[in-house]
């Protein structure tokens, strides 16, 4: 052993973490993990037996069982809606149950990572779509047949039909968001736990107001709230389908890109591993991060030049001060020094420009942090090392731009008072000179 290396105890040694780092796949290897993942996929999407086709068969007969029973004549209308509304509200109620407690939204043994909110939304739209078409039905129905007394589900149906329709508007918006927690997080379980009460009332309300249908339900009527439930859901079912498909297509994408060469090994890596388990926090932090530390470039450039601007300005005061006898080159020396002090305006004009870019990007940088810390409270201090380097750069800027502006703020007050002395002293040269002129004659 080198006598500089420090040596390490036997027992500090045993406790130290290893970094194992998994061996770099190879192109086959790639390409037959490519293979597998994309069946897997298809295999998990078919394992419950609903394809397309048979998605739209189910429709079908629902669609033809839904027309037999509008033709009994014990069939009323207005309990079957409002029992078909109670039916979904169950449904709901059970889903959000089920998806509250389940370990497998929250349990993860690899880093967390991120997805892009545009991206997720942009293959969603459709999901989204159905859904809230599916509100506005209730809520028409609620309407159309009078029943003013079941508010909470009013509430919680244009509460969804909002919600949806921003999730829609707003889905351009580059914020990142863990794909799953490692530990469970109070606002988002908040909001789940107000919308499971409403729901609860909701099934209550719903159940006074069927009490006072008489003689109450029969079978036809039970049915075809059923339908209208089934019907609906195997709608969402097939949106559903429809926004899982981008990601199979990329990973083929992938594949047939790397295996014809139009991508390099280690791109072809990234990429899968991104379209699979998600962004890294540095990767999801880098857009705002980068946009924020290339306006602070930006910026110090803008100042360096305003910097240079202000020191010939600086000089040239220092001339006219220590040639004051000098009148007609002083004269020079201001009207080159208000040129000057025009110049600063100019720029000083496009460092503002330049800082509200800058305040721009900032907020952006920290709505993302604050995002991402607000939903993975285990990355924040990944978030705050990352963070911490651009929060000094732009400090350093903006004390820059501070402390040339105080600059240009005392040049400009001692160049107005430059000039207007120079404009006097020459005024009296020229009275003097006017004077002289009628002796010499």
């Amino acid at each position: 052993m080198d006598a500089n290396t420090p040596s390490v105890p036997p027992a500090a040694a045993a406790h130290q973490p290893t970094m194992i780092t998994p061996p770099a796949l190879t192109r086959e290897e790639l390409l037959s993990a490519l293979d597998a993942q994309i069946k897997y996929i298809t295999d998990e999407r078919r394992s419950a037996g609903w394809t397309r086709w048979a998605i739209w068969g189910a429709l079908a007969t629902l669609t033809w069982l839904a027309t037999d029973l509008f033709n009994r004549p014990e069939l009323s209308l207005p309990p079957t809606i409002l029992l078909a509304i109670g039916i979904f509200a169950l449904w709901r109620l059970l889903e959000m149950v089920v998806t509250l407690f389940s370990p497998s939204t929250r349990a993860s043994i690899a880093p967390t990572r991120f997805r892009i909110f545009a991206e997720v939304i942009s293959s969603a739209r459709l999901e989204l779509l159905v859904s809230g078409v599916r509100y506005l039905l209730i809520i028409f129905a609620l309407a159309w047949f009078g029943f003013h007394h079941v508010t909470l589900m009013w509430m919680y149906a244009v509460a969804a039909l909002l919600f949806n329709g921003g999730v829609f508007a707003y889905g351009f918006l580059p914020l990142a968001f863990p794909t799953k927690h490692q530990s469970r997080v109070i606002f988002e379980n908040l909001p789940a736990f107000i919308a499971m009460g409403v729901l609860l009332g909701a099934l209550i309300q719903v159940a006074l107001e069927l009490k006072q249908f008489t003689p109450g339900l029969n079978l036809s009527e039970v049915r075809l709230a059923f339908v209208f439930n089934a019907v609906a859901h195997l709608f969402n079912w097939l949106a559903s389908d429809t926004s899982a498909a981008p990601l199979l297509e990329q990973l083929k994408q992938i594949r047939q890109d790397l295996a014809f060469g139009r991508i390099p090994l280690d791109e072809a890596a990234r990429h899968a591993d991104v379209a699979l388990t998600g962004l890294k926090l540095t990767e999801a932090l880098h857009p705002p991060v980068s946009t924020a530390l290339t306006r602070t470039t930006e910026l110090q450039s803008l100042l360096s030049g305003l910097k240079d601007l202000t020191n010939d300005a600086n000089n040239l005061v220092a001339a006219m001060r220590e040639n004051d006898h000098e009148h007609q080159e002083n004269g020079e020396r201001g009207a080159k020094l208000m040129r000057l002090l025009d110049r600063l305006d100019q720029e000083l004009n496009g460092v503002t420009a330049k800082k509200a870019e800058l305040q721009s990007a900032v907020a952006r940088l920290q709505i993302s942090s604050q995002i991402i810390v607000m939903f993975s409270p285990e990355s924040k201090s990944e978030v705050q090392s990352i963070t911490a380097k651009v929060a000094s750069a732009i400090v350093e800027a903006r004390n820059e731009e501070a402390n040339s502006t105080k600059q240009i703020a005392s040049l400009k007050n001692a160049a107005n008072a430059l000039t207007q002395n120079v404009a006097g002293q020459w005024e009296t040269l020229k009275l003097e000179q006017s004077n002289e002129a009628p002796e010499k004659t």
